[in-house]
């Protein structure tokens, strides 16, 4: 982490540095820290949907659920073909007691992952758990 801290200390544009830096934080449990580098970076430039949806992850992980699936919202608007962002949104929404919007987004999921047998069965065993629940 002191690297991407040093690197945002010689340039403070440096927007890559900023979600390094979050991701990072992330990793290791700083969730409000990374939030915090997220929103740096998407001040910086704001249609970075993987940085978005980073965002979204983090605060669900901090059961913020409505913040995060409009943060999923923003990057499904800007890369609307990555099915891991429905299925981010799906899994959030689930969680906030929307279990029908959450299935409509895991199988939006499915099928913009039709080439990617290991991802699609991971979205399956999702709707499955929703389904016996």
């Amino acid at each position: 982490m002191l690297d991407y801290d040093k690197a945002i200390q010689l340039n403070p544009s440096d927007v890559m540095a900023y979600i390094n830096r979050g991701n990072t934080k992330a990793m290791i449990g700083e969730l409000e820290e990374a939030i915090a580098d997220y929103n740096i970076a998407l001040r910086m430039d704001p249609n970075l949907a993987g940085v978005y949806n980073n965002q979204g992850i983090a605060k669900s992980r901090l059961e913020r659920h409505d913040e995060a699936i409009a943060d999923f919202d923003l990057a499904i608007s800007k890369n609307p073909n990555n099915p891991a962002y429905y299925t981010n949104r799906g899994i959030a929404k689930m969680l906030s007691g929307r279990s029908e919007e959450g299935r409509l987004d895991l199988l939006e999921a499915l099928k913009l992952s039709k080439n990617d047998e290991q991802f699609r069965a991971k979205v399956e065993e999702l709707l499955k758990r929703l389904e016996n629940s």
